[in-house]
């Protein structure tokens, strides 16, 4: 079963992202140019990394199935898992953040995926970066992640 998740999820985030995503940066990040994979990017200039996925809902899940898709993809990449928060977006629509962290180049990195589904989209917004600057700005990260419109 959770392979079968963990394709779906692949297939899922394969698709092309949505080019509609109304965000501001943060305070202290500039806007990226969206590419294929992202819909929304923006970085800080010690390289901490916001960007917004908007995806078809297909196959058609609800929360809880896509949250624990992605789940289980940071875990098998050997990300290990801290917490797991409730959040709502801007519009209203509950979502879930997985907060996880592993070690690149030596050094601490922390990676956030907040997850909001509706009937007809998947947006994953994820957010990254070394620990040490990733920890100043998580107060920024967190309201821009919950500015998002899922929607």
């Amino acid at each position: 079963m959770k392979t079968l998740a963990a394709a779906f999820l692949a297939m899922a985030l394969s698709l092309p992202a949505f080019a509609c995503t109304t965000m501001a940066p943060p305070p202290g990040f500039a806007r990226l140019d969206p590419n294929d994979d992202y819909a929304w990017r923006a970085t800080s200039a010690e390289g901490v990394v916001i960007a917004v996925r908007k995806n078809k809902n297909r196959p058609a899940g609800n929360l809880e199935f896509w949250a624990s898709a992605v789940r289980y993809e940071l875990d098998r990449k050997g990300y290990e898992r801290d917490a797991i928060d409730q959040v709502r977006s801007a519009d209203g629509i509950d979502g879930r953040r997985l907060r996880y962290h592993t070690v690149r180049q030596g050094r601490p990195f922390v990676l956030w995926a907040t997850v909001y589904v509706t009937d007809k989209k998947v947006t994953v917004v994820e957010a990254g970066g070394d620990a040490a600057h990733f920890d100043r700005v998580q107060p920024s990260v967190d309201q821009a992640s919950r500015s998002v419109e899922a929607g």
